[in-house]
């Protein structure tokens, strides 16, 4: 899990988009990013967060990131369409008991995300859409 706070403008975007990429390769499984106390977000850490999906998305198996937040950054998310490629929970426990996979049945009580993505990379225009 990363946990980043404060304002994440230009000057941050670099160890944003490190910090997702190690802990991308440090682990096999979903990412979770807790922007809970983010103040300020702009676009060049939302192309760290679409880079982040994108490399998720090269790796074997069904890797999604899951982004907890239910202020500015969940706002921004929705409003710039980037929940249909990445999924938004409003805690950080209803981050980590999420189902991995949608077509897990083993743990029927897994919160569902507030915004689960849908699309692949390119949107809704792009191509197909599947289900997660």
């Amino acid at each position: 899990m990363v946990t980043v706070g404060g304002e994440l403008y230009v000057y941050e975007a670099p160890g944003l988009r490190a910090a997702l990429c190690q802990a991308i390769e440090e682990d096999a499984g979903d990412l979770i990013l807790s922007t809970l106390e983010v103040t300020l977000f702009d676009s060049t850490c939302l192309g760290a967060l679409v880079g982040a999906v994108t490399q998720l998305r090269q790796r074997p198996g069904r890797r999604v990131l899951r982004v907890v937040d239910s202020g500015r950054v969940a706002k921004i998310l929705r409003l710039t369409g980037l929940t249909e490629v990445l999924d938004l929970y409003p805690t950080v426990d209803d981050a980590l008991l999420a189902v991995p996979n949608s077509q897990d049945t083993q743990n029927s009580h897994a919160p569902t995300p507030v915004c689960p993505g849908r699309y692949p990379m390119g949107g809704p225009g792009s191509g197909a859409a599947y289900p997660r």
